[in-house]
């Protein structure tokens, strides 16, 4: 997908909201959209749902400040933590609220920091892209608001499960198993097939360097022996030099 159909793709003179889930999210999963749009002059925002910070969790304080510098080198400083955290935190986890909550949430800050309707929102598809538990609570904030406000157009980020299969079927007899990412954590049917994915952003070699830097500032997930950031530029580029755009019906 080149910049004009990106320029096409997300409504004109709306802004573009991205709902992630965790710290990281925004890096490994829409780096080079968030960096691209920024470039294009659009306004962007980041919304972390489960990335709270909880009294007496110092990696959660780490963890924002480490999202918040990678957002800045992707060109982002909207940055918005919602009050909710992730299952094994004390504090208050997003999958035990209900979606109305977190969708009045969302619209709240969005309100706060003077966001206003009509909107592009970014989400994830139905398997929460690799499958966790609070990336599927994104996806059904996602859907109930775009349900319930006729101005906000919904996309969703995605994997392509069939070229990921096929790079790791290659992969496999090539890289360590620390190179490759670890399934037993994914769903079985992670992300969307490849007929159900309408866009697939190709990021340039820029945004892979910007990608791979983002990825690399989230310490506590992202190691450089393993997963992605162990890949070499050709694995990186074959595995997430792609970002994807399901569009609901």
């Amino acid at each position: 997908m080149n910049s004009t159909s990106l320029k096409q793709l997300f409504i004109p003179d709306r802004p573009v909201v991205f709902l992630h889930a965790h710290c990281d999210d925004e890096s490994f999963l829409s780096a080079g959209l968030l960096n691209k749009l920024c470039d294009l002059g659009r306004q962007c925002i980041v919304i972390y749902g489960a990335a709270a910070t909880v009294p007496g969790e110092e990696k959660t304080v780490i963890r924002q400040q480490q999202t918040i510098e990678a957002c800045s080198i992707l060109g982002i400083d909207a940055v918005i933590f919602l009050k909710y955290c992730e299952p094994r935190y004390s504090g208050v986890p997003l999958i035990n609220q209900k979606t109305s909550e977190i969708s009045r949430e969302v619209l709240e800050v969005l309100k706060l920091r003077n966001v206003s309707m009509p909107i592009n929102l970014i989400s994830y598809d139905k398997n929460g892209g690799y499958g966790n538990k609070d990336h599927k609570v994104i996806h059904k904030v996602g859907r109930e608001i775009r349900d319930n406000y006729s101005d906000v157009s919904l996309f969703e980020v995605t994997l392509n499960r069939d070229k990921i299969k096929d790079w790791i079927a290659d992969a496999k007899t090539r890289l360590s198993p620390e190179s490759l990412p670890q399934l037993e954590y994914w769903s079985e049917n992670f992300g969307l097939l490849s007929n159900k994915i309408q866009f697939g952003y190709e990021l340039t070699n820029k945004e892979l360097e910007l990608k791979r830097k983002a990825l690399s500032l989230h310490t506590f997930y992202n190691k450089p022996d393993i997963f992605p950031l162990s890949l070499n530029t050709f694995d990186f580029k074959n595995v997430l030099g792609t970002e994807y755009i399901h569009i609901p019906s």
